[in-house]
């Protein structure tokens, strides 16, 4: 089983917004938002259900991202290892 290294602590997304070139800020995988329990599901178990194709079978986790500057969010997908 892959693990994502930005959720555990071992690297960070470094992704400019195409906007206005300030540096995004990772507020951490998309399905802890789902609903209160989220974060405590197995996350295989969270991506079948999350609505994004393919990020089971090619090991992404989904993050979500936000310029603090002009408030874009957007879904950026870490490549598990």
């Amino acid at each position: 089983m892959a693990i994502c290294l930005v959720c555990n602590g071992m690297s960070q997304i470094d992704y400019i917004c195409q906007t206005c070139h300030i540096r995004t800020v990772d507020f951490g995988k998309i399905m802890d938002y789902e609903d209160s329990y989220k974060p405590y599901e197995e996350i295989e178990v969270a991506k079948v259900a999350n609505g994004i194709e393919y990020d089971r079978e090619e090991q992404l986790c989904p993050h979500y991202m936000i310029c603090p500057s002009c408030s874009s969010s957007f879904v950026y997908q870490v490549k598990e290892q």
